[in-house]
């Protein structure tokens, strides 16, 4: 059988695509070849912004599959569009011999320079992306406009949420073009043979006691992910001697965070700082409850991290994976972004029937089992035999 040459574009090396980059490259009948338009964090440490600190992760980004760092001639000054720009991604996808390109959004030039490099070349694209933010009045109408047009040239479509198939249909695109190609992580690397080994120990590392009910915080100390509404809601649970709260993470509102704790004597709660990949499984397995408050996120794979070690999740209406992964009552509960006693009220409820809670624990699992790096494999190979079909036909868009 004949190898598909996929080349994938992406801005930097990202713990959660590298995986996906090397189960691709597994398919027998696959070669993958993955441009990058910078190192980031995979071979030395970069700073972070909303990490508030130099950051390299402790995990391989790059082996296992074919890849290139291309030469990024920023113009931040200009647009941050232009963060990544690399002229020289037109050159490489014209004389790389691909039969599709996987692009993974469009919102940087070197996106927009690979998929013009793409048509040109009459060699099928494959978007899978977020949902962009919806705006409105005239600028919804500009950017509708260049959508229709983009979108018309897209052979096939990953979708990464359940959400995501009625925003294509909405712009006239058939859902014989749609394939499912869930966010994910790699599950087997957040799971742990025994999730409880190791559990009290690093609860009393950690100051808490054997029978506290940790809330689990994991994300940047960043305005966005409202980690004070967390604490907010905390303050207010009755028996609160009986909760704790665990702070993975870091960023610049760290101080303004542990001076809120300090004011309000908030007793039981624990700042533990960057962690990097390796740290997290054991650390998720420490808790009882993921809280993800954030205004927005597009996704928040934090979720899937600790789905995958059995916690139950509390999020709010603004995550973007609430719809596929929060089934409510089953493993969890949505509250209104900032309305943090509504919070407190889900976080009692979840703790009031432990028989229950339990029962949230095993479903977590299950469902997060169906957003896999296999389930992507299988969706992006699907879309590609269909766009590789089309453009047999003399369709390639």
């Amino acid at each position: 059988m004949a190898v598909i040459r996929l080349c994938i574009v992406s801005s930097h090396p990202i713990q959660y695509l590298a995986p996906l980059w090397r189960a691709l490259n597994d398919h027998p009948q696959l070669e993958v070849e993955v441009f990058y338009a910078s190192k980031g964090g995979a071979s030395e440490a970069v700073f972070d912004k909303g990490f508030n600190m130099p950051v390299q992760w402790d995990v391989d980004l790059l082996s296992g599959y074919r890849h290139h760092f291309l030469k990024n001639r920023p113009l931040t000054w200009l647009n941050w569009r232009f963060r990544y720009r690399c002229p020289d991604v037109k050159e490489a996808i014209r004389r790389g011999g691909f039969d599709a390109l996987l692009l993974l959004g469009k919102e940087f030039k070197v996106y927009l320079d690979a998929f013009d490099a793409a048509v040109g070349a009459g060699i099928p694209v494959i978007y899978r992306a977020d949902t962009p933010p919806q705006k409105s009045g005239v600028k919804r109408w500009i950017a509708d406009r260049h959508r229709y047009s983009f979108y018309r040239n897209i052979a096939a479509f990953g979708c990464v949420g359940v959400t995501q198939y009625g925003y294509y249909e909405a712009y006239g695109i058939p859902r014989e073009r749609l394939f499912w190609t869930p966010y994910c992580v790699d599950n087997r690397f957040f799971t742990l043979p025994d999730p409880r080994a190791g559990r009290e120990q690093i609860r009393a590392q950690m100051g808490f006691s054997p029978s506290q009910r940790i809330l689990v915080f994991c994300g940047k100390l960043i305005p966005l992910k409202r980690l004070g509404d967390l604490l907010q809601a905390f303050s207010r649970l009755p028996d609160r001697e009986q909760y704790g709260v665990l702070v993975i993470g870091d960023g610049p509102l760290r101080s303004e965070c542990e001076e809120m704790v300090h004011r309000e004597r908030l007793e039981g709660v624990r700042f533990a700082g960057f962690k990097n990949q390796s740290d997290l499984p054991a650390l998720y397995a420490a808790g009882d409850c993921l809280v993800l408050p954030s205004s927005s996120e597009t996704w928040g794979l934090v979720v899937n991290e600790a789905m995958n070690l059995g916690l139950p999740i509390i999020a709010s209406d603004g995550v973007g994976c609430a719809p596929d992964l929060v089934r409510l009552g089953e493993n969890g509960y949505v509250y209104p972004v900032g309305d943090w006693q509504a919070l407190a009220a889900r976080i009692h409820e979840l703790f009031v029937d432990d028989a229950r809670r339990f029962a949230m624990e095993e479903r977590s699992r299950r469902i997060v089992a169906g957003y896999s790096l296999e389930a992507n494999v299988q969706g992006i190979w699907s879309a590609l035999q269909f766009a590789l079909h089309r453009k047999g036909e003399g369709d390639g868009g």
